[in-house]
């Protein structure tokens, strides 16, 4: 009799002892970080317990088609990822997240402190698409080059310059800091601050960050006014009204 009350608290303390490694090891397998990469359609933006902000691309490295928040849970190597009427079950490997269709998003907000930021950027091309039933979208690779005869809804070099080391700063121009009339256009404060490029200065912002050796992508949300809505060529709104966008930049190391 004693030697089954003996082996029945044994079960009972053994089974605190998995609930307890069980629960511990829910917590340490949390998700943090922007997991995305060239091969995901999806960037997902783990921030806090069970929270999950998911922007679906067009097509692998695209535009932001859209954005929603959502909720997350670890279940072993399973994370099922529900945000509105859209849910799926990514599969953890590593450091990696796989979706039902064998598409790999990598954790990609480490690159952030791996890879410097310092440096020149060139732009390789830029969306901008209001966020309406009806979508307009300005993308400077079907627009005119800007001259003194197309000043609306054009494209022009930008060269972006950035260096968020001890008093971090940055500047723009249409030429490179090597040119002899290099001039900035705008200029102001930089920092990076986990998955964010913060710019100050004049017109200040905080950009959604992705960067990779030779690549960098820029995204942020903003409001557009009638003066604004008509640079991009998109229709005419009445005074007072905005629209809300989407703006995206691509840029390549020079």
């Amino acid at each position: 009799m004693k030697t089954r009350v003996l082996r029945s608290l044994a079960r009972v303390a053994l089974s605190f002892v998995a609930i307890a490694a069980w629960g511990t090891g829910a917590t340490a397998q949390s998700l943090s970080g922007v997991y995305g990469g060239e091969k995901c359609p999806y960037k997902l933006t783990f921030r806090g317990k069970d929270v999950v902000y998911v922007q679906f691309l067009e097509g692998y490295g695209g535009a932001v088609a859209a954005e929603m928040p959502g909720q997350y849970k670890v279940d072993g190597d399973k994370v099922p990822v529900t945000a509105t009427a859209w849910s799926t079950v990514f599969t953890r490997k590593g450091d990696a997240l796989e979706t039902p269709e064998r598409e790999v998003c990598t954790k990609v907000s480490d690159a952030i402190t791996l890879v410097p930021v310092q440096g020149v950027w060139t732009l390789n091309y830029r969306r901008v698409v209001t966020q309406e039933g009806t979508p307009q979208v300005f993308d400077t690779r079907s627009a005119p080059t800007c001259s003194a005869s197309v000043r609306r809804a054009c494209g022009s070099p930008i060269y972006l310059v950035v260096d968020t080391t001890n008093q971090g700063q940055y500047s723009y121009a249409t030429v490179p800091p090597s040119d002899p009339s290099y001039t900035p256009l705008v200029r102001g404060s930089a920092r990076v601050a986990r998955d964010s490029l913060i710019l100050g200065g004049a017109h200040p912002a905080t950009y959604s960050l992705q960067v990779y050796s030779s690549r960098m992508h820029l995204t942020n949300h903003y409001k557009l006014g009638s003066v604004g809505a008509l640079s991009f060529g998109f229709r005419s709104l009445p005074p007072g009204d905005s629209l809300e966008v989407t703006g995206e930049w691509w840029f390549q190391r020079r």
